[in-house]
């Protein structure tokens, strides 16, 4: 039993180092590949055509590792953001907790987000509400943050009704990737979710439960119970079906830069499901 579980150990090592070396070679190849300089102002015209921002609620996932050709640093990106939501919109980031310990209790306040450098910057802002949520947290900055933050610890789902990312779709909201999956938006999670008991694909993808304690830094503290979810997305699979402007991508050097319209993207996600087509 021991020498097979050492076994089991050193395949795994084996494999880390695989993928660590994996991955390295090819941010390496990308680095010689792409080595044009993106500007400040590029930046800015491009993120412009991604969608009206000015007062809006904009949900904004990113990879930092992509951003090695921007000569712009991590807080001027932030900084840019802000001023295309303006004073009224409210500008929205995931902040999954780097937190793996179910017998401790999570301190949402300080503890970092796992979900990149940009998002941790971010988390730390001046008047920044962050929701409570072991798995899909998320941090909102701007009249409409406690709204989409207040409910997250009071639901079933992770990306479900009354989450924050139900909220983003109902506020109708805008969707932008910058560096990371094309289409991979993470509020089209909510299609498992409410379609969860109405379709057998969906059933599938959800079992089991985890129970966490939370505490805030203003003493307020309780318990949470959210269903696990399983399975790999493959948004590929449903690129096809959003040819008509609703989606929209560009590139500038290797970064791309992708968004979406969260109410009109997860209602034609929803019903491409109901026809059989998901990104499952």
């Amino acid at each position: 039993m021991v020498q097979m579980n050492l076994r089991k150990l050193a395949k795994s090592l084996i494999r880390r180092r695989q993928r660590i070396r994996l991955k390295s070679y090819i941010d390496w190849t990308k680095r010689k590949w792409y080595s044009r300089p993106i500007h400040y102002q590029e930046i800015i015209d491009v993120l412009k055509k991604q969608g009206d921002w000015k007062g809006r609620v904009v949900w904004v996932q990113s990879s930092w590792d992509e951003f090695f050709n921007v000569k712009i640093r991590p807080l001027e990106m932030i900084g840019i953001m802000q001023d295309l939501v303006g004073p009224t919109g409210t500008l929205v980031m995931p902040a999954f907790p780097i937190h793996a310990d179910l017998n401790k209790t999570l301190m949402i306040d300080s503890s970092p987000s796992s979900t990149g450098l940009l998002t941790e910057l971010f988390r730390r802002f001046p008047n920044v509400h962050r929701s409570i949520h072991l798995r899909s947290s998320v941090c909102a900055l701007g009249p409409q943050a406690s709204q989409i933050v207040d409910a997250h610890h009071l639901t079933e789902y992770c990306w479900g009704p009354e989450t924050p990312y139900d909220r983003i779709r109902d506020m109708r909201g805008l969707m932008v990737s910058l560096g990371s999956t094309p289409l991979g938006f993470t509020p089209l999670h909510y299609v498992e979710c409410v379609l969860h008991n109405e379709l057998n694909c969906f059933s599938k993808v959800f079992s089991g439960t985890t129970t966490y304690r939370w505490q805030r830094k203003n003493g307020d503290k309780g318990t949470h119970t959210f269903l696990n979810r399983h399975g790999h997305v493959r948004p590929q699979r449903i690129k096809k079906y959003f040819t008509d402007g609703l989606y929209q991508e560009a590139k500038l050097s290797n970064l791309r830069i992708s968004s979406m319209a969260a109410y009109e993207g997860i209602t034609r996600t929803i019903q491409l499901a109901r026809d059989g087509i998901t990104y499952y």
